[in-house]
């Protein structure tokens, strides 16, 4: 009996299993090395050790809340699991950093235990801080603002979304922050005059940054703001490399912003 225990140990252990210690290898795999393995043992020990692997799958199965497949984050188990006062739950698999002593999130997704469906996920452009208060989970996003100390970028949170369930069915809500420091008049203006004195080089950050303040002095209530931008990409254009993908976030938020 020991040896037939030890080529079962051996077998198992010899056999291909994924580097990644969040993946698992399918429960078939499992019980035909089993199979194989136990060949020669009496009829007894076979359903013990059959019965003994089915067991374990079905609990796995019943207690899992895994990462859902064929999405931007990996597979497995998730990094956070929500608990709300309804007995549901939301969870995130994703990746996380500390910056400026908070944690936040990039490139992760948000799910309903026991779905395969991601309800919504950020890219690895996007971070966000997480935090759950009482029945709802927010999810503020950051963003380059150009409000900072003469007109600097500074990261801000500016996207807020909320999820909450209303009785047994889960609702969200998004909105912008608005209680972000405005342009005043002046700066406003000296942020038009940027524009309309720009030069044309291939490819140039000035013009991304000037691009930027185009946008919060559109945010700060100025319309002309935003048919610069709008012109920005025909008259100074095109962009390349990193200036073009920061471009398109920045017009992609502008648009967005607009129809809010």
């Amino acid at each position: 009996m020991a040896c037939i225990i030890c080529k079962i140990i051996i077998l198992l252990h010899s056999s291909k299993l994924p580097h990644c210690w969040r993946q698992r290898p399918p429960v078939t795999e499992i019980k035909e090395t089993l199979i194989v393995s136990i060949n020669y043992m009496n009829p007894q020990l076979i359903f013990t050790v059959l019965s003994f692997s089915t067991l374990t799958a079905v609990g796995q199965t019943r207690g899992a809340c895994n990462c859902p497949s064929n999405t931007i984050t990996h597979n497995g188990k998730p990094d956070k699991i929500f608990k709300f006062p309804n007995g549901k739950s939301l969870a995130l698999c994703g990746y996380s950093e500390i910056q400026n002593k908070q944690k936040v999130f990039s490139e992760f997704v948000i799910y309903n235990c026991g779905q395969s469906k991601a309800i919504a996920q950020w890219d690895a452009t996007q971070t966000c801080t997480i935090q759950q208060k009482n029945d709802t989970l927010i999810v503020q996003e950051f963003y380059n603002i150009a409000n900072g100390k003469d007109l600097s970028l500074k990261w801000k949170k500016f996207y807020t979304t909320k999820y909450y369930w209303q009785s047994s069915k889960l609702k969200d809500t998004s909105f912008y922050n608005n209680g972000l420091r405005k342009y005043s008049s002046i700066e406003i203006k000296k942020v038009l005059t940027q524009f309309e004195n720009l030069k044309k080089i291939y490819n140039s950050e000035n013009t991304l940054l000037v691009g930027q303040r185009l946008f919060w002095a559109y945010v700060s209530g100025n319309k002309k703001a935003g048919q610069y931008l709008e012109e920005l990409a025909e008259k100074f254009g095109p962009f390349d490399g990193a200036v073009a993908e920061e471009f398109d976030d920045l017009i992609a938020t502008y648009k967005h912003y607009k129809n809010k």
